[in-house]
């Protein structure tokens, strides 16, 4: 899906800090469906009706299956789902994740949900201010390099400019990165039906240690 330009109305600031806060929320509710297309169908409309989009998504209806990773998601792992679930990650304006969840479809039949807030006002400040530096930091380096008359100066100051060009690089994206995820909030829909089989236990670190040796001395 498309990303949409809509953003969520910013959160009030706490006393202390600049006027618009910027809180980074994610959240993940595991819901019981009966049907799991419908349902699905029905969150992917939630998430475009609320001004935000489906960055990926994975359903599992006879085997288990897994979907490429999203480069927007909060989330740097793909999304999987087992036989008889499907896993949506979406990406919703902050201001409207209250909506969201409260909204999805089978949401009388709630099996868990969990969320987290993080302020991150003052991390963005201070990427800011470390951006404006810099960019006044490689002017005064350029302006050098103009100037410079000798093979020397001017090998040592490219080789500077290249640096703290690549450091401006990264504080950007490190700003545009956090800003991103304070814009929109990344909720993840877990929807299972009541007849999804129950996952294998996993075996301790003892257990699978020896099975792993009795099938090395079978080979």
């Amino acid at each position: 899906s498309s990303r949409p330009p809509s953003r969520g109305r910013p959160s009030p600031a706490p006393p202390g800090l600049p006027a618009t806060a910027r809180i980074i929320r994610n959240a993940q509710i595991t819901l019981e469906v009966r049907d799991l297309a419908v349902s699905a169908a029905r969150v992917r409309a939630l998430a475009e009706g609320l001004g935000g989009y489906v960055s990926s998504e994975a359903s599992g209806y006879q085997t288990d299956v897994t979907a490429p990773p999203s480069d927007q998601s909060r989330s740097d792992q793909a999304t999987s789902a087992r036989a008889g679930e499907a896993v949506l990650v979406l990406r919703i304006p902050e201001a409207r994740l209250t909506t969201a969840l409260d909204n999805v479809p089978g949401k009388d039949k709630v099996l868990s949900r969990t969320s987290s807030a993080e302020d991150v006002t003052a991390q963005m400040a201070d990427l800011d201010s470390r951006i404006k530096n810099q960019k006044a930091s490689l002017r005064r380096i350029r302006e050098l390099y103009r100037k410079a008359d000798s093979i020397k100066d001017i090998e040592s100051l490219e080789q500077e400019l290249t640096r703290r060009e690549s450091d401006l690089e990264a504080l950007q994206a490190s700003l545009a990165s956090m800003a991103d995820r304070a814009d929109l909030s990344t909720l993840t829909v877990v929807l299972r039906t009541p007849d999804m089989p129950a996952p294998e236990p996993e075996e301790d670190g003892f257990v699978a240690g020896l099975r792993s040796s009795w099938k090395a001395v079978l080979v």
